[in-house]
């Protein structure tokens, strides 16, 4: 390192701070029509600022399988804002009362190209969750519990 008139030092500690704003949002997604949902049709829920109500991310859910295989539930996390760097995220699935049930969790570091998204499974399938729509789908609906929290800009600016 440098000293700012230029030169450098032979022993020294030098001190550096980084300050990250943080955000942690949590929403319920319910899907309507959850039955009638076909696969690789892409339903999105944008994932909103909770102080400045701008779309930050969006969560994407669509199924893959059909015909001859089960249907299996996929989510891909997309940051539309480039300041967000890093995201954590967690869904549940919720029963009729509200509660949590399966849950999957993933982190994601936005940067580099190849690291624009996250995918999310679930281990269940549209056909497990339909067979037991009493618990899951009251009026064919889908409910989600996203739990999110992110890097924002920095906090320390010059």
């Amino acid at each position: 390192m440098w000293r700012s008139d230029g030169k450098m030092p032979e022993n020294g500690r030098m001190y550096a701070r980084t300050h990250l704003g943080v955000e942690a949002i949590s929403a319920v997604w319910n899907i309507d029509d959850f039955s009638d949902l076909e696969p690789y049709r892409t339903i999105t829920f944008p994932i909103k600022s909770s102080t400045k109500n701008e779309e930050l991310m969006n969560l994407d859910l669509y199924l893959t399988g059909g015909q001859k295989f089960e249907e299996v539930l996929h989510f891909k996390l997309t940051a539309r804002d480039p300041k967000i760097k890093m995201a954590t995220i967690q869904l549940s699935l919720l029963d009729y009362a509200g509660g949590k049930t399966e849950c999957v969790k993933g982190e994601v570091w936005f940067n580099a190209p190849e690291n624009l998204h996250r995918q999310l499974t679930f281990q269940t399938t549209k056909n497990r969750l339909i067979s037991a729509e009493d618990v899951y789908l009251p009026n064919d609906a889908l409910s989600v519990l996203c739990e999110c929290t992110f890097s924002t800009e920095s906090s320390w600016k010059k």
